[in-house]
């Protein structure tokens, strides 16, 4: 059970970091 919440906490994770990359990409083509 601790090992699938622990999975899910990365995996969100990893979409907010890609979802930040993403800002800072459009950022940078400005």
């Amino acid at each position: 059970m601790i090992f699938t919440k622990m999975i899910y906490l990365a995996m969100t994770i990893n979409s907010a970091i890609a979802l930040l990359l993403d800002k800072l990409k459009v950022a940078i083509d400005f």
